[in-house]
C-alpha cells in the first residue's frame, strides 16, 4: 500500500503523524546526524530539514545543558515538520528506564530504540511513562524495537523472537530496526532499515552499507542514511540529501507500482 493509503488505515496516532508527513514531503528518508555537538546538529537540520520524515540523534553526545539541548531540535524539528528519533537502545530494568526517559526524552522526542532482549518490560516502561506526561495534542510518542544490526560482530539474537515481543507491544512499539526481517501482513508496524549507503557496501571495519533500492525491495519503509550523507562536503550535504531521498522514495514508488 501506499503511505497514503496506510494513513487511512492507520490507527496509532504517531504512526499517523510519519506516513502524513512521508507522504507530504515524498519522504522516506531518516538521517542519522551523528555529530558530537548541538550546534554542528542545528546547522545540518537547516541544510537537510526539507528532504527528511525522521531525523536521528544521540544527543547524550552533546555538551551543555541536556535538556535545552532537546528543546532547540524540539523547536527545529516543528519548523522542518518532521519525527525526532533519539537512538537510545533502552534494554534495562523498567523502573530505570522509567527514571531516564521521563527525565530526558519524553517530553521532546517521538521516537526512542528498545532492545527487546529483556522481554516486555522495556515496552511497559515506555508506555508507562508516556501515560503519565501530559503532552500537546499534536505530539505522540513511541518506540522501535532492534531486531537485527547493520554491522558484523553483533552476537546473534533470534530477531524472529524479538519481533514476536515487538508485536505484543504494538500500541507503543510503532516499529523494527531490521535488515531481511519481514514485518508480517496486517501489522502497522513501520521497518526502518540503517547501514544504507549509495555509493559504498563497507568502510573497512565492522560497518556494512546497502544500496537504498536493496533495502526498499527487502521491505523498508525508512531507509537510515549516516556516513553517506554527514559525511559529505558541507556545501554539498542539501544537494546530496535530496539525491538520497529521491533514490528511496522513487524505489518505494517502483515497488508500489509492481
Amino acid at each position: 500500500m501506499t503511505y497514503e493509503e496506510r494513513l487511512s488505515r492507520c490507527t496509532n496516532p504517531l504512526l499517523r503523524k510519519l506516513f502524513s508527513i512521508m507522504h507530504e514531503k515524498r519522504s522516506n528518508l531518516c538521517v542519522a546526524a551523528n555529530f558530537s555537538s548541538i550546534q554542528e546538529t542545528v546547522e545540518f537540520i537547516d541544510q537537510v530539514g526539507k528532504y527528511i520524515c525522521i531525523l536521528k540523534t544521540q544527543c547524550e553526545r552533546f555538551k551543555g545543558d541536556p535538556e535545552e539541548n532537546l528543546r532547540i531540535l524540539y523547536n527545529k524539528k516543528r519548523e522542518h515538520k518532521f519525527l525526532l528519533f533519539e537512538d537510545r537502545k533502552f534494554y534495562d530494568g523498567m523502573e530505570t528506564i522509567k527514571s531516564i526517559y521521563a527525565e530526558k526524552y519524553v517530553k521532546y522526542v517521538d521516537l526512542v530504540t528498545v532492545v527487546p532482549i529483556c522481554g516486555d518490560g522495556v515496552f511497559k516502561a515506555i508506555e508507562s511513562t508516556v501515560s503519565e506526561v501530559d503532552l500537546p495534542e499534536d505530539e505522540h510518542r513511541g518506540c522501535l524495537a532492534v531486531c537485527e544490526v547493520s554491522f558484523d560482530g553483533f552476537i546473534p539474537v533470534d530477531p524472529t523472537k524479538l519481533l514476536e515481543v515487538a508485536e505484543r507491544n504494538s500500541k507503543i512499539c510503532v516499529g523494527i530496526i531490521a535488515q531481511k526481517l519481514q514485518i508480517p501482513n496486517g501489522c502497522q508496524m513501520i521497518k526502518a532499515t540503517p547501514g544504507v549507503h549509495i555509493s559504498e557496501t563497507k568502510d573497512g571495519q565492522n560497518q556494512k552499507w546497502k544500496h537504498p533500492v536493496e533495502v526498499i525491495s527487502d521491505g523498508a519503509d525508512i531507509v537510515i542514511v549516516g556516513r553517506g550523507i554527514v559525511g559529505a562536503p558541507r556545501d554539498d550535504i542539501g544537494r546530496i540529501t535530496q539525491l538520497y531521498k529521491e533514490v528511496a522514495y522513487k524505489a518505494y514508488c517502483d515497488t508500489i507500482n509492481k
